[in-house]
């Protein structure tokens, strides 16, 4: 690249790496902010909502997380999960499809299904919404 005169073609090699750079930066903090919005969901959350929640016992300013331990459902369950949780939320799922989609965002523990990443404003509005029923619901099964 370096050896290209051509000034177009530099141009377009420093703005591929600036916005790569950005994207990298930004997914960065963005995880930082999402273990730290993860605590305070878990520590203000209603008694409806709390038992679905994998604990979330510390965040030292987002770095890192201390979360009771909870063994993540096969990836290879993915589908059926997602119909399970389809049956409950219904199209309310859109809103964050990502996180609901692979089973191994869930962990199956002796009380019941238990959500181990819910720091996504999105997930946490269908916690809100659905949380108490996907627990009632998915426990049963």
């Amino acid at each position: 690249m370096f050896p290209n005169p051509d000034p177009k073609v530099r141009k377009i090699f420093w703005e591929v790496v600036r916005a790569s750079a950005h994207r990298a930066f930004t997914a960065f903090f963005e995880g930082f902010v999402s273990n730290w919005r993860e605590r305070a969901y878990y520590k203000h959350a209603n008694a409806l909502h709390r038992p679905f929640l994998q604990p979330t016992y510390f965040s030292l300013f987002g770095l890192f997380n201390v979360q009771k331990f909870g063994e993540p459902i096969d990836e290879a369950r993915s589908d059926e999960m997602y119909r399970l949780f389809h049956a409950v939320a219904g199209a309310a799922l859109i809103r964050d499809g990502h996180h609901w989609t692979f089973a191994n965002n869930f962990h199956l523990a002796p009380d019941g299904l238990k959500i181990l990443d819910y720091g996504n404003v999105a997930t946490q509005k269908i916690i809100e919404e659905y949380g108490a029923a996907l627990f009632a619901g998915l426990q049963s099964k």
